[in-house]
């Protein structure tokens, strides 16, 4: 199985090395959780599963006529709508 390592940032800016726990709500959110090492706080991303579902790429995106540029676009669009941040697009 492929994947992309995630970059998650708190508000100050900091990326997490370590997710303290991914999980579900009775609501159907998808939790994650973690505790800045720089100030301390405790940071949740939370998003609906219907958000993550409809921020998905279709499975026909990915063909070989798409030129794979624009595979990535759909991909990092989506992370960011999560609130991923990918190491090569972290601004100083």
């Amino acid at each position: 199985m492929r994947y992309e390592t995630l970059q998650l940032n708190c508000e100050c800016g900091q990326h997490t090395t370590r997710i303290r726990e991914v999980g579900f709500t009775a609501d159907h959110q998808l939790v994650l959780h973690w505790r800045c090492v720089a100030c301390k706080k405790y940071v949740y991303v939370v998003k609906s599963l219907s958000d993550c579902w409809r921020d998905c790429p279709q499975e026909e995106a990915k063909t070989v006529d798409m030129p794979q540029e624009v595979v990535k676009e759909q991909d990092l669009r989506f992370l960011r709508s999560l609130g991923v941040t990918m190491p090569d697009t972290v601004e100083p």
